[in-house]
């Protein structure tokens, strides 16, 4: 026996060919869709965990963290992303050192002074729109004939900080997922943050 979708059993047997027919292809039929319906909800479930997580690691500062003392209070990440500074002495076109939604540092030439507020555009990936803003120069660092130059965002839009969260935490997600394959944790040489003043 098969239940029809009104709920009325439906009675096989050898006289009713059509009618095992039809209950087979229904039930066939219902069963897929059940099956589409689980992995939609095990879709659904896993997207809203994802963006639950998302929400946890960017509301308020980690425990490891430290606030209110000029340390950093967002998850910084390693990415090369191309970025164009409007400075004194011209437009530099670089790549970040590291970038987070607070802020970035990148190698420069010649670094402006601290404190100066320098337009940017920031480019997360080709055929994207960049991120445009500006940004206050915060620490400078003579590194091997460059300087690394770390700034925060002074201004930029909530869109704009929405598409670097999304890199930010991607970037921490494929570095997860990367360690679970290969079971063992990635090791990357510390740096120090640049000193704030």
């Amino acid at each position: 026996m098969c239940r029809r979708e009104g709920g009325r059993p439906l009675w096989l047997s050898a006289d009713n060919a059509d009618a095992i027919h039809e209950a087979g292809a229904w039930c066939a039929g219902r069963r897929f869709v059940t099956q589409l319906q689980d992995a939609e909800s095990a879709i659904r479930d896993r997207i809203a965990a994802y963006l639950d997580t998302r929400r946890g690691l960017g509301s308020g500062p980690a425990p490891w963290i430290r606030t209110n003392d000029g340390e950093r209070q967002s998850v910084r990440v390693a990415r090369a992303v191309p970025v164009e500074f409007d400075l004194r002495s011209g437009k530099a076109s670089v790549l970040t050192q590291d970038i987070s939604a607070t802020g970035m540092s990148a190698l420069v030439g010649e670094a402006p002074a601290l404190g100066t507020v320098a337009p940017f555009r920031l480019k997360l990936s080709r055929g994207a729109e960049p991120i445009a803003g500006r940004c206050r120069v915060v620490a400078n660092i003579p590194t091997h004939g460059s300087v690394r130059m770390a700034a925060t965002f002074e201004e930029i839009t909530k869109e704009g900080r929405s598409r670097i969260e999304t890199l930010v935490y991607g970037a921490i997600c494929s570095e997860i997922r990367v360690m679970l394959r290969s079971g063992q944790p990635q090791r990357y040489p510390a740096t120090a943050p640049p000193a704030v003043p």
